[in-house]
């Protein structure tokens, strides 16, 4: 939407996925103006790469599971985790620990 509008406001003509002759591609935008005709195809940059993104989800869903542990008379607090490998954490034994030493 933003290059759309951006394009949109400096006066371009836009033809959205126009089809390409010979190719089964089709690119977001064709913009033109006077003389001028550009292909353009939009792209997400982010902040952060792959890694730090698939980290931080699953640093999400493993903290979603601690939350979901019936917790009446205490909350936690983690301070800090240092994860080993690329995998899951697993909750499982966590979870199991917790119960038998608070909850029994």
């Amino acid at each position: 939407m933003f290059l759309f509008n951006f394009f949109k406001e400096l006066g371009y003509k836009i033809i959205i996925h126009p089809k390409i002759e010979n190719t089964d591609k089709r690119p977001d935008f064709l913009i033109s103006k006077d003389d001028v005709e550009i292909y353009v195809e939009a792209k997400i940059c982010k902040d952060k790469s792959n890694y730090e993104e698939s980290n931080e989800k699953m640093m999400e869903r493993f903290y979603e599971t601690i939350d979901k542990i019936y917790s009446p008379h205490f909350m936690f607090r983690i301070e800090s985790i240092n994860l080993k490998t690329k995998n899951q954490p697993s909750t499982k034994d966590l979870i199991k620990k917790l119960r038998i030493k608070f909850l029994n």
